[in-house]
């Protein structure tokens, strides 16, 4: 992006650049300056980091310029295609570019085809490109993989590919199993015999692809076939590969290996586009070659001649010259000159080739221009052209530039000559030009003539000689050096002076002679008069708007362009600063400058500042006038300016809601009176522009982090005001006592403020901040968790509010509703520690104090399981036997406390029981047992009544929690008199009426017994009939009670009527009861409506007066209603009266809301109203439907506002409905409101798994009934992952980590367990207990290198799914068990690796050595097929390794690689020795031949020599054997008498090794 600055005045702005993800500014925001007429580059980058469209923007502003802001808005689109080129040459996106070369001579580049999508894709080239053959050219690409592709251009006939299309087709593929790696590169071997592997098929078939048909092609038709096979092998295209042998030839030969079997999406197949550029020619240059013949040429003379050099090859053409002697040797200083020396031409172009002839010297001028161009045609001559010229010796050389004042026409014709006549001057003249600097001016020339003769002569100069002997005119020209003598060889300086009277263009003719020998050489002197180049560096200076009396500077430079010096004066009279103007007003200049005069130097510039103070708001323009001394015309500046005045108004906010003004003469005090820590109290300063001009302003608030104020610096517009916020923002207790802050105007006034304020923390004071529970016992239904109480309070002088937030855990609860707390109030809160599990646990709670700070209290503790039993000689239980009435019966309980926390039993649960037995227990209360020890409980039996036999669970609470120990049991006989109820309660009876109960009375003891009431006790409202009896055992009866009030009572009692039972306990009765009166007829107004809403009705008051208006004011009694506090009846009108029913508290129709309207009128009398109302349940106060996340605890608030004039307590009860029984919402048991105001009450809901719940949150008052309630509506979502993991190890090794599952159900759940990556195993079936946990082993073993991540999730339609994400490593592992070889040369020896396959599906591993396998001396089969492995311990895997030297040495090594892409990679080293050949035999020759099959082990072919040390043997002397292939030696044998029938057959070999081989024959 380029900024100019088309400006006449410096101009300096601001770039504004915010960050952003996508866009990039080089060096980001900042201020630039620009001269006039300059420019400056910003480089803007967009580097998208992802897939879409992309808009931002940059501001530019121009300062003291509003017109001249910018907003340049920057839009872009990033894409990617799913595969990609990479390391093209010139980093080229789409392009293949071939450097041109000659016919036969290949040319490789190599660049990488990325797949960048997670879709594996088959790839093919194109075959019919001619001369272009590129490895690999079809295969498989993996999601994410790469491939290195080798093009090569080799080609025998003259190829130009401009721009053809090279494209790649791409078809997704997918795979049965596990991806395998495969292109035409991967080759097998076929054995004699063979069928050989069906050839690749293209890929809209697919070898491995199903489905041919159905997914593009016909499936009998394959490439690769015969014709395809020729055409591709004739272009450098693709044929299916195979060996110079086939396999009827007896020798096994190589094919492309079969495609892996996959599936290929043919309608999604796309070609990626590629333009390829080679060209492939012989030079081909056409050009003259005949002789350059060059005319005579004086010494040190040029002369050019110039011809062209064509290139009519398809290919560029390198060149080269060279000027050679007639024998072709280069010349290196040479008389002839070429231009250009070398180079390149393109393709059907031309050059122009210019040769010049220089000559310094008399000498032969024959020469030979040769040009050296490669990759000519063969049999092509080079191409050479003759040079030749002849050289002339001057009598005098001049050294001085050539002018072209007369060649180029710049003469004026209008000039005269030396004759004074006009026409063109004489062809030989030359010309000498002057330039100078103004007039009057001395110049100068200086010039050598040299004499390159072997002769001194003497040489004059003078004016030319016109007709009539007359002199040319000189003009204003002077020769100093008019005659001398130029001696042979040498030099002679010339020299002439130029003095102008004018300005004028003249010319003066004079002539250079050597009368000895005859020589004139007319010479034309040129006189120019130039201005000098003394200038202003811009035409004005414009200061624009300047703040009266202050005082701007601008540089301008006065620039001298010229060699010499030049003086300047400013006309001080054009810009007011005339001695005489200032000393008759008396006032400084408004513009000044420094210096006003000096002299500027040659060749520089000189820099004058130029002052600019305005005393006024007025405008001012002066046009300056600056003199420079031998300048003929004078410099003129434009100056213009100004002045203006700020005028700003400031004003800061008061506490009251007012504005107080600042003033910039004293210091300001604000106050920010008392502040809570964390809270942030704002003052707004506004800045108001009166003025005419904007101006910018800035803070400075020091250092105090606690002060800030925003912004802190920006611009007020004319007539505009600016809002600055004004913070203190105190984390911490703090006093501030007149910090300063200044406000600075920009060229205007500053203002002083002096900040107070005092930040003070609540003194809200906790009892602890920190708790250790210590060892407790696990939780479990019943057990009271230890507890803790917390006690905050207020010792503040003001209200303070507290929130926790802390939600609870598994093992910490802490009750806490939103509170606030008045001065000296205090609130307790309970800590509760129930552990799940044992094992050590640490939370901190955090408290938000005033909604502005934390407070956090630690809490930690143990979690221990609970062991208190019977311990030995005691049993499960105890038995008192049958005991006699009123005797005693002890027994000893031993009991154990295993657990290491101290155990109180407490007996409360079986108080009743022991008491209904008449059963003491000795400690009766509580029993310590400490931990690890034995305490004994002794139970005393003394029945004193008849007790049947018994047999209860002895059941006691352990820190609350209940256990039964042991059991009890025990008889006694006796008496028992049971009554069916123990109070009798009557209703409402009429005053006068009666009421009559029944009351059952039956015996269960074993004897009978008469029993008696105490029938005083009945007092007069009660009796009873009868009022004793007997009864025999097991029989009952029926009592009637009688209640007859006598008077008006709401409620008549008599308590605990004794009936005395004969041989037994005493029995006793309650009665109630209550009488009422009639009810009388009355006239009402009812009114029915919800609890805090409102509803209306009128009455009807007539006016019995004709004369007199009624003002009345009508008298409520009872707050729930109200109406107007008058009433106007006119006389004898009727008027009608609105009563407003507003109901703060419930009511139903049988127990209704009563008051009354009572109207006072004029005469005595009044009008009474009885008002009746009900007020039904209130409405919801609000229905919420909340999206959730399920597995994720989710916290919600309600408001909850008090209607009351004081404090409500309200209840929360939570009714979820029934739904999911394991879905939770909860919140504090209670809420505290302050009057007439409202509280957050915070909930937390959970849900398992996905689903809605439907719950309603009632708040009570428990004193009052009444409530209010929301209706809540959660959408459980899907849950997200529980935590995450990591597993990682050596590879083939097993790492593993537990898991931990909770069911908080009353039932047991059996969930499911699965994950996402075959090497990480977790139990497919999983049984949680109800209420309890189950922790499950998650095992990893990885077979590959490198990280991944995968998940495992656990799920059952009870709890939903628990899934967990898992970060997978595999690092790398030692290599295996190495292999070690030793043979002779000549021999070999084959190994077997071991290793074991781990996948569940049949692989096939790649085997390979790392370094070629020592030079061949390796060989491994290609690939290992492992079958698929059955269980954990995988299968093995067997791989032949074979060991054949073809060298003695003792150090042969490499590293064997078995790898497959998804079963990993095993390394193994191998270890080879190789000693001298051992000798074999002896062969065995039955008859008169045999023969020894011996194999050429080396890399190379060989000839082997074969011998025999008995001449009865006889063997061919040598054989060519070739590499790796194995002849058989036909040994012949013929007795001979005298000689054995044994001897040696020696192989030697000496040009690869020293070593012979030895077989023993045997005949």
């Amino acid at each position: 992006m380029l900024l100019k600055n088309n400006g006449i005045i410096v101009a300096s702005g601001r770039l504004d650049f915010t960050s952003h993800k996508a866009f990039r500014v080089d060096g980001g925001s900042r201020v630039f300056t620009l001269e006039p007429h300059k420019a400056e580059a910003f480089t803007v980058v967009y580097h998208p980091r992802e897939v879409g469209e992309a808009e931002h923007s940059i501001r530019l502003k121009v300062q003291q310029n509003p017109f001249e802001n910018y907003q340049v808005r920057l839009s872009g689109e990033a894409y990617m295609e799913d595969v990609v080129y990479e390391g093209l040459p010139g980093d080229a996106e789409d392009e293949l570019r071939f450097s041109d070369g000659p016919l036969g001579v290949p040319r490789s580049v190599a660049f990488t085809l990325r797949n960048l999508s997670d879709k594996h894709y088959h790839f093919e080239w194109p075959a019919e490109l001619e001369g272009i053959s590129i490895s690999p050219q079809f295969g498989h690409l993996h999601a994410g993989a790469s491939k290195d592709m080798v093009v090569t251009f080799h080609t025998d006939d003259a190829v130009a590919h401009d721009a053809a299309e090279f494209p790649v087709d791409v078809t997704p593929i997918t795979y049965p199993g596990d991806p395998v790696d495969w292109d035409d590169r991967q080759m097998v071997m076929v054995m004699p015999g063979d069928a050989p592997p069906p050839p690749p098929v293209s890929r809209a078939i697919g070898g491995g692809v199903k489905g041919g048909k159905d997914k593009g092609g016909k499936a009998g038709k394959e490439k690769g076939g015969k014709g395809d096979k020729e055409k591709a092998t004739k272009k450098g295209g693709k044929g299916v590969k195979e060996s110079p042998r086939s396999a009827d030839d007896g020798e096994p030969t190589a094919a492309i290996a079969p495609e892996p079997e996959c599936e290929a999406d043919g309608a999604a197949s796309k070609a990626i586009p590629l333009r390829l550029f080679a060209v492939a020619d012989m030079a081909k240059p056409e050009c003259d070659d005949s002789a350059i013949n060059f005319r005579p040429t004086m010494m040190f003379q040029t002369r050019a001649f110039t011809f062209p050099l064509r290139n009519t090859s398809t290919a560029q053409m390198d060149f080269k010259w060279a000027v050679c002697t007639l024998d072709g040797e280069p010349e290196a200083d040479s008389i002839y000159e070429v231009r250009p020396e070398g180079g390149v031409v393109e393709a059907g172009g031309s050059v122009d080739v210019t040769v010049r002839f220089k000559p310094v010297e008399v000498v032969d001028a024959r020469r030979l221009l040769i040009a050296s161009i490669p990759h000519m045609p063969e049999g092509a001559q080079a191409l050479s052209r003759p040079l030749n010229g002849r050289i002339l010796r001057p009598w005098c050389h001049f050294e001085m530039p050539e002018s072209d004042y007369l060649s180029s026409g710049r003469r004026n014709p209008d000039m005269k000559g030396p004759e004074g006549d006009l026409g063109p001057l004489d062809p030989a003249t030359r010309v000498v030009e002057y330039e100078s600097l103004g007039t009057k001016v001395r110049n100068t020339k200086r010039f050598f003539v040299l004499n390159p003769t072997s002769m001194s002569y003497e040489f004059f100069w003078g004016p030319q000689k016109v007709e009539g002997g007359k002199a040319a005119p000189v003009g204003p020209f002077r020769c100093l050096t008019p005659r001398g003598v130029c001696q042979s060889g040498k030099r002679y300086e010339m020299a002439f002076e130029y003095t102008p009277e004018d300005d004028e263009v003249t010319e003066g003719f004079w002539e250079f002679r050597i009368p000895d020998q005859g020589i004139t050489v007319p010479f034309l002197m040129v006189g120019h008069v130039k201005e000098p180049r003394v200038a202003l560096d811009r035409p004005g200076v414009h200061f624009g708007k300047v703040l009266v009396g202050t005082n701007i500077t601008e540089t301008m430079h006065l620039t001298n362009s010229e060699n010499i010096p030049f003086s300047f004066a400013f006309d001080k009279s054009t810009y007011e600063a005339s001695r005489e103007r200032i000393e008759s007003t008396g006032a400084a200049p408004v513009v000044q400058f420094s210096p006003a005069d000096g002299t500027v130097m040659a060749n520089s510039s000189l820099p004058i500042q130029v002052s600019y103070r305005p005393a006024l708001e007025k405008l001012t323009n002066y046009n300056v006038v600056m003199t420079v001394r031998k300048k003929p015309t004078r410099l003129a500046l434009n100056v213009k300016g100004e002045g203006y005045l700020i005028h700003e108004v400031v004003t800061v906010d008061t506490s009251e809601g007012g504005a107080v003004e600042l003033d910039p003469a004293v210091p300001n005090s604000v106050d920010f009176g008392q502040v809570i820590i964390n809270q942030r109290v704002v003052k707004n300063v506004s800045i108001v522009n009166s003025g005419e001009i904007s101006y910018d302003f800035e803070w400075r608030v020091g250092e105090n982090p606690k002060v800030s104020i925003k912004p802190e610096v920006g611009t007020v517009p004319k007539g505009e005001r600016v809002v600055c916020e004004l913070v203190y923002h105190s984390h911490g207790t703090d006093v501030m006592d007149h910090y300063p802050v200044s406000l600075k105007i920009l060229n205007g006034n500053k203002y002083a403020l002096r900040l107070s304020g005092v930040a003070h923390r609540p003194k809200l004071n906790f009892s602890f901040v920190s708790h250790d529970f210590g060892p407790t016992f696990l939780a479990e239904p019943g057990l009271d968790p230890s507890q803790v109480v917390l006690l905050a309070r207020n010792d503040d002088v003001q209200e303070v509010s507290f929130d926790c937030m802390f939600e609870g855990t598994d093992a910490f609860t802490l009750a806490c509703s939103p509170t606030v707390l008045t001065p000296g109030e205090s609130k307790t809160m309970a800590v509760q520690f129930h552990p799940s599990t044992a094992g050590k646990y640490a939370e901190v709670a955090s408290f938000e104090v005033n909604g502005l700070y934390s407070i956090n209290v630690s809490l930690t503790g143990e979690g221990v399981p609970m062991k208190v039993e019977v311990a030995p000689p005691s049993g499960p239980v105890c038995n008192f036997g049958s005991a006699k009435q009123g005797s005693a019966v002890s027994r000893t309980v031993h009991l154990r406390n295993a657990s290491k926390v101290p155990a109180r039993l407490s007996l409360a649960p079986m108080a009743e029981v022991l008491e209904r037995y008449n059963v003491e227990a000795v400690p009766a209360g509580e029993l310590l047992i400490k931990p690890r020890e034995t305490a004994q409980l002794a139970l005393y039996f003394r029945p004193q009544t008849r007790t049947r036999p018994f047999s209860e669970d002895f059941n006691v609470t352990v820190a609350g929690a209940a256990r039964q120990l042991f059991r009890i049991q025990g008889a006694c006989l006796g008496t028992e008199l049971t009554f069916a109820t123990d109070s009798i309660p009557f209703p409402p009876v009429v005053h006068g009426s009666r009421a009559v109960k029944r009351l059952q009375v039956e015996n269960t003891g074993d004897v009978g017994t008469k029993f008696t009431w105490d029938t005083k006790k009945f007092g007069p409202n009660f009796s009873i009939f009868p009022a004793e009896g007997f009864l025999a055992p097991s029989q009952d009866t029926r009592l009637e009670v009688t209640f007859h009030p006598g008077r008006v009572d709401s409620d008549m009692r008599v308590e605990r009527i004794r009936c005395k039972v004969e041989g037994g306990e005493d029995r006793f009765l309650t009665l109630t009861g209550s009488c009422v009166e009639q009810d009388g007829d009355a006239t009402e107004v009812r009114f029915e409506c919800a609890v805090r809403a409102s509803v209306k009705q009128t009455v009807s008051i007539h006016n019995t007066s004709t004369t007199l208006a009624w003002q009345l004011q009508p008298v409520f009694r009872h707050d729930a209603w109200s109406g107007s506090e008058f009433l106007s009846v006119p006389p004898g009108k009727k008027a009608d009266y609105t009563i407003t029913f507003h109901p703060v508290s419930m009511s139903s129709a049988e127990s209704p809301t009563e008051g009354s309207l009572f109207f006072p009128l004029p005469d005595g009398s009044g009008l009474l109203y009885k008002l009746v109302g009900v007020a039904g349940p209130p409405a919801p106060e609000g229905e919420l439907a909340l999206d959730v996340t399920a597995k994720s605890r989710f916290s919600g608030v309600l408001p909850v506002h008090n209607w009351l004039p004081q404090p409500q307590r309200f209840k929360v009860t939570i009714d979820k409905g029934g739904g999911d029984p394991a879905t939770t919402l909860s919140g504090a048991e209670h809420i505290d409101v302050p009057n007439l105001s409202e509280r957050e009450y915070r909930y937390a809901f959970y849900a398992f798994k996905e689903g809605v719940t439907e719950a309603t949150v009632t708040f009570t008052n428990e004193v009052t009934g009444e409530y209010l309630f929301y209706k809540l509506a959660f959408k459980a979502g899907p849950p997200g992952l529980r935590g995450s993991l990591s597993l990682g190890c050596a590879v083939r090794q097993v790492t593993s980590q537990m898991i931990r599952l909770e069911n908080p159900l009353e039932t047991g759940v059996t969930m499911s367990g699965k994950s996402s990556d075959a090497q990480l195993s977790v139990p497919g079936s999983v049984e949680v207990p109800a209420g309890g946990s189950r922790t499950v082993e998650v095992s990893y073993r990885p077979l590959l290198v490198g990280e991944r991540t995968a998940s495992v999730a656990f799920e059952c339609a009870e709890l939903g799914l628990f899934q967990y994400e898992v970060a997978l490593q595999g690092v790398p592992t030692g290599p295996e068990t190495g292999l070690a070889f030793g043979v002779p040369l000549g021999s070999s020896e084959v190994q077997s690796f071991r290793f074991r396959h781990w996948l569940p599906d049949k692989a096939d591993y790649a085997c390979k050595f790392r370094n070629g396998g020592a030079n061949g001396c390796f060989t491994v089969q290609s690939t290992a097929a492992a079958p698929p492995a059955e269980g954990a311990e995988g299968v093995e895997v067997e791989v032949s390794v074979t060991f054949e030297p073809t060298t003695i040495s003792e150090n042969f090594s490499d590293l064997l690689i078995v790898e497959h892409a998804a079963g990993g990679r095993y390394e193994c080293p191998v270890k080879g020795r190789a000693e001298g050949p051992r000798p074999q035999g002896p062969v065995e020759i039955a008859g008169s031949s045999a023969s020894v099959s011996h194999k050429n082990v080396f890399l190379q072919d060989a000839t082997f020599h074969f011998s025999c040390d008995n001449p009865a043997f006889t063997v061919k002397p040598s054989e060519l054997i070739k590499s790796k292939q194995s002849v058989n030696v036909n040994i012949a044998f013929k007795e001979q008498p005298g000689l054995p029938r044994t001897g040696k057959l020696t192989i030697a070999c000496p040009d690869q090794t020293p070593s012979p081989w030895v077989y023993y024959l045997r005949a």
